[in-house]
């Protein structure tokens, strides 16, 4: 199974734009991660950057994406707004985070109920269907940073590895963690109330409930599928940079439409 770039943006959600032409060109002390991507699921590995700035609470995430997926991720926490753009369709996406939580809890207690319900019928064990168990493992040197490792299994069967180091070894201030923290959680009922979408469906293939439960800054994640590595996610240590207000911001001419619209983003 080919694995997109373009379900990174989540992580990196699930972990960690464009210029609006109103928006004052002044630039605020903000922080830039770069993020290097392999994906390892053809016959060739394929190799990638993603770009996260933060300033603030406001996050922008640019990823490479192939043609008619998102390519910019704009996390605005005081507007409660998450938004996608995708730049090659001059289209973006909009969503209300204070709507997520609510969404992404319905459809997971609805999934829990109908998988209880079948587990009965088929007088299976009363372990759920889906659940993700995270293990502690050592402490490594990763990217020169003390991190302990973390193994995530999902019924049993390993679909990641996690290094993660404390957020006091990087250069984040506090808001910008937590908005980091934040914007994971958002993807992970996003990507929840959502399935079924292309691009969603694409982002529930990378859990990101081990990378909130941890609540560290992950610097290398690798991701299995099948017990095969799929994805292999590095981030940098945070570097202090300005950051212009226009980074946030979504383009003229750019068309607003919703996840379900015929010729969305993912379509």
């Amino acid at each position: 199974m080919q694995v997109s770039f373009n379900a990174i943006a989540g992580l990196s959600a699930r972990l960690l734009l464009a210029v609006t032409v109103a928006a004052p060109l002044q630039a605020a002390a903000g922080r830039v991660i770069e993020v290097g991507i392999v994906d390892h699921t053809g016959a060739t590995p394929q190799q990638g950057r993603a770009l996260a700035r933060l300033e603030g609470g406001r996050i922008r995430i640019d990823v490479p994406p192939p043609a008619g997926r998102p390519d910019t991720v704009i996390y605005l926490p005081e507007t409660h707004l998450l938004l996608h753009l995708d730049g090659s369709r001059k289209k973006f996406m909009e969503f209300d985070t204070r709507l997520l939580g609510s969404a992404g809890e319905a459809a997971r207690s609805f999934r829990q109920l109908v998988d209880e319900a079948l587990a009965v019928f088929k007088r299976q064990p009363d372990k759920p269907a889906g659940s993700v168990d995270v293990r502690a493992g050592g402490v490594e040197t990763i990217s020169g940073l003390p991190c302990r490792k973390f193994v995530v299994t999902k019924d049993g069967n390993k679909i990641q590895e996690i290094w993660a180091t404390s957020w006091r070894n990087v250069d984040l201030e506090r808001g910008q963690a937590s908005a980091l923290r934040q914007l994971a959680s958002y993807y992970d009922n996003l990507a929840t109330a959502l399935a079924g979408i292309p691009f969603f469906e694409d982002m529930q293939q990378f859990h990101l409930g081990a990378v909130i439960d941890i609540d560290a800054f992950p610097v290398l994640i690798r991701y299995y599928t099948g017990g095969r590595p799929a994805i292999t996610v590095r981030m940098n240590r945070p570097r202090r940079e300005s950051v212009p207000d226009s980074a946030f911001g979504v383009p003229a001419g750019y068309l607003k439409q919703q996840p379900w619209q015929a010729g969305a983003l993912g379509r």
